[in-house]
């Protein structure tokens, strides 16, 4: 996909900018944000490297950063809900970051069982190299077809939540469908008016909230 080739031909910069930052791991977070307007639903036009420059100046709308380096420093386990196929390589440099600062014994990507719109796959997943990170394993949640793994709301991705140490859920359509589960991590921008209401934000902020 374009977007997965657009990710990867400035992922040296992207890492560049992390690794010379004074807090490493809070400008990943706020790359993996800006990553997020990678979107074919709400959002048919984005230009990235200004979206990139905007974020890394922007202030959280909603900021549970001090809570993410908390849990991360005991975490053992992650388990991350990837949104879009392109944004996966910002989720990737995230979880890098992550092992720069802990080690993690397990690493479990959630990405859809088969494709809709723009959003992460398996395939989409391997092409960006998430598969080269250690200890990872693969997830499938549905995308509407029968077979391609379980509903978003459903027991058994509660049950992948509490089995983890650190949750984290990217885009909009993750905090829809995973905003009823306790204990993770939100991290997005808000693209549409009906999320920014319910967050109580306005359309374009940036959000890392925590849900107890």
């Amino acid at each position: 996909m374009e977007s997965n080739d657009l990710v990867l031909k400035i992922y040296p910069a992207l890492k560049e900018i992390v690794e010379e930052s004074n807090d490493p791991l809070r400008t990943a977070v706020r790359l993996a944000i800006a990553g997020n307007i990678i979107d074919f639903g709400p959002l048919q036009e984005f230009n990235l490297k200004v979206t990139i420059r905007e974020v890394l100046k922007k202030k959280f709308a909603i900021d549970d950063y001090v809570k993410l380096e908390e849990i991360l420093k005991d975490a053992e386990t992650l388990l991350f809900f990837t949104d879009n196929a392109g944004e996966i390589g910002f989720d990737k440099l995230l979880v890098e970051t992550f092992l720069k600062a802990k080690k993690l014994e397990k690493i479990s990507f959630v990405v859809k069982g088969g494709p809709i719109i723009n959003d992460a796959t398996l395939e989409d997943a391997i092409y960006m190299g998430l598969c080269d990170l250690p200890n990872v394993e693969f997830l499938t949640l549905s995308n509407g077809e029968a077979g391609t793994g379980p509903e978003r709301s459903s027991q058994t991705v509660k049950s992948w939540i509490k089995k983890h140490d650190l949750v984290i859920s990217k885009g909009q359509g993750n905090y829809e469908g995973l905003s009823e589960h306790d204990g993770l991590f939100f991290m997005l921008m808000a693209k549409c008016h009906v999320i920014a209401s319910d967050l109580n934000v306005k359309v374009g902020d940036i959000i890392l909230k925590y849900k107890q």
